[in-house]
């Protein structure tokens, strides 16, 4: 990998800090700034009064049409979320190579993403819809 401007090393640096949960490139810091700020959010916020009858049964507030379309909504937003973060970590295109590696990893994105996501949809489809699959 040395030839496409990558020093030597950089996959085994990315499998053994990124995925051990050590620092690379700042995922630590991103995750960590994540996961405090939605804690901090959720103590403002606090409980959803109003969300549950007196039986347990929760009240329904929103179509499902509507609920659908906020998700995919949130699916977009978190796809552009990683689009950016993931084709930002190299930093610098104006390197030698540099614009290469941002490419490779914009599709590599873009690829993972789409292949987890049919990956998700059909196992959740052969789970719940067993009797009628495919319509």
């Amino acid at each position: 990998m040395a030839g496409k401007g990558l020093p030597d090393g950089i996959y085994t640096q990315f499998f053994t800090y990124c995925l051990l949960g050590f620092r690379w490139k700042c995922c630590y810091t991103v995750h960590v700034l994540g996961g405090t700020l939605a804690l901090v959010g959720a103590i403002m916020l606090g409980p959803r009064i109003g969300r549950f009858y007196a039986d347990g049964n929760p009240v329904r507030f929103m179509d499902i049409s509507l609920a659908l379309k906020l998700a995919a909504l949130g699916g977009l937003i978190l796809f552009l979320g990683f689009l950016g973060f993931n084709g930002g970590l190299q930093g610098l295109i104006s390197n030698p190579g540099g614009g290469v590696v941002v490419a490779e990893l914009i599709v590599n994105t873009i690829i993972l993403s789409g292949g987890v996501s049919a990956l998700c949809a059909l196992f959740i489809n052969l789970r719940c819809y067993k009797k009628n699959m495919w319509s």
